[in-house]
């Protein structure tokens, strides 16, 4: 049989729970005890305040029944009456028992005189308002007697119960300082309990959780033969100590794998060099067999000017252009040029090809002019006019116009290259800015065509921004436009 998971949360609140339990337990012991005594200690002079609250209010029937005997005010009769009720109230409080404790036969005794004295305050009163003289005097010399003895009793037996509640205050003072220091005892010995009980845990999670940082830092200094042992309980530190093994062994298998593919990938490296090697050696003697550009240049200014010697002004500036078509192909092979040079190289090839067709191409213009001094990629324009004329007019039967235009857009500058060709189809425009339609070096350099796509990916990273071209057709045989947004 299994062991039973008790998760980490699930112990924790258990341990919290026992905790304060305790704590609480003592606590409510602790309480109940100090309101125990601190209501045993008020109780024990509530008789002496009630003692004298009734010598107050003898004090004030004695005084208003003066007043009227001697005003003759029916104000202080009527208060005379509310003294009396309130004194009556205060005597019911009183012990009327028979019984053997010397203060409770003070109280009694108390409670019988002042019922007589209020008897004889009444018949002072009522002999006084019937003009009794000789009555009035008697009966007022008696009142006045039991006030006098009254008064005396009520403090006697106010002191009786003082001494008594001395006696008791002292033996509750005792036992709330025994209470006071057993309290302290116990607090502290459930603190000591809990603390215990606290570190016990502790230890039982953190012994795992250390093997477990050991066998980490081992594997930081490159140790990797190591396994950590699964903890006696079925928590979350054990999952994590049974899934650091497996990352462990997963990690071996993944570094003999990483050493058997550095190995084949070292393989195939050397036999990549050898081939590049090799082509290296076919490029060069390729090259070899080419025919210098400068060469071709320079040849090329030697015959415009046996041409204008020889006053043949139209071969003159037919090879004029040529060798500047070439020069810039040699100046500007790579690196930054300006779009008035740019548009200067695109005038050039197309007067040399109307040359070779017999001026079939019509070519229009609309630049602004404020805009030809801006910075661009050299050779990022001709490939665009050379991909219109070599695709657009693929169709001799077609009308062959381009026009280009160079106008302001917000913060950019758009340029359109448009023709009257053969147009292209949606699936042939998505074709060419699929990032699978790559380019090999034959398709590009067939003709010293660079190609839409090399020119799309070198303003990309000149300008270092995405969106720079867009291409649009209407359909077959309705012509096509390239336009480029670049920065100013």
């Amino acid at each position: 049989m299994g062991k039973k998971y008790l998760s980490i949360r699930f112990r924790l609140i258990c341990i919290f729970m026992i905790v304060a339990t305790i704590i609480i337990f003592v606590n409510f012991v602790l309480y109940y005890k100090m309101n125990s005594s601190m209501k045993q200690i008020d109780s024990s002079y509530t008789s002496n305040k009630e003692l004298i609250t009734l010598q107050n209010k003898l004090k004030n029937i004695q005084d208003k029944l003066s007043d009227y005997l001697y005003y003759q005010k029916n104000d202080d009769l009527n208060n005379y009456y509310g003294y009396v009720a309130n004194y009556k109230e205060q005597l019911n409080k009183l012990n009327d028992d028979i019984v053997t404790d010397k203060n409770l036969l003070l109280e009694k005794k108390v409670k019988n005189i002042s019922e007589t004295y209020i008897e004889a305050t009444e018949e002072t009163i009522n002999y006084k308002r019937n003009r009794d003289i000789d009555n009035y005097q008697k009966a007022f010399t008696r009142a006045d007697r039991l006030y006098t003895y009254l008064h005396n009793e009520i403090y006697l037996l106010n002191n009786a119960k003082f001494e008594d509640n001395t006696k008791s205050y002292s033996d509750m003072l005792s036992f709330f300082k025994t209470t006071e220091l057993l309290n302290i005892f116990i607090l502290t010995t459930a603190i000591l309990l809990c603390m215990v009980l606290i570190l016990f845990v502790i230890n039982n999670f953190l012994a795992p959780l250390n093997d477990l940082v050991n066998a980490a830092n081992k594997i930081g200094k490159g140790n990797l033969n190591i396994e950590v042992k699964p903890s006696t309980l079925e928590d979350e530190i054990n999952v994590v100590i049974i899934a650091f093994n497996k990352m462990v062994i997963s990690l071996q298998e993944h570094i003999q794998k990483l050493k058997d593919s550095m190995e084949i990938e070292s393989k195939f490296k050397e036999r990549q060099i050898l081939m590049e090697s090799h082509l290296k050696d076919t490029q060069l003697k390729c090259l070899q067999a080419q025919i210098n550009p400068h060469f071709l240049f320079n040849t090329l200014n030697a015959g415009a000017q046996l041409a204008m010697l020889e006053d043949a002004n139209q071969t003159y500036t037919y090879i004029h252009k040529v060798a500047e078509f070439f020069r810039y192909n040699v100046k500007k092979d790579s690196g930054a040029s300006t779009l008035a040079e740019e548009i200067e190289l695109v005038d050039n090839y197309i007067y040399i090809l109307n040359v070779r067709f017999a001026g079939d191409i019509c070519y229009n213009k609309d630049i602004d002019k404020t805009l030809l001094n801006i910075s661009v990629p050299s050779m990022f324009l001709q490939p665009i006019v050379e991909n219109c004329i070599k695709h657009g007019f693929s169709d001799e039967n077609v009308k062959k116009e381009i026009n280009l235009t160079v106008s302001s857009l917000d913060d950019n500058v758009k340029i359109s290259v448009s023709d009257t060709g053969i147009g292209m189809t949606k699936e042939d425009i998505e074709r060419i800015f699929s990032e699978n339609n790559i380019i090999t070096n034959e398709e590009e350099n067939e003709e010293n065509n660079i190609g839409i796509n090399n020119v799309c990916e070198r303003l990309r990273l000149f300008y270092n921004k995405k969106d720079v071209m867009s291409i649009t057709s209407k359909g077959i045989g309705k012509g096509t436009t390239v336009t480029m947004y670049i920065n100013r």
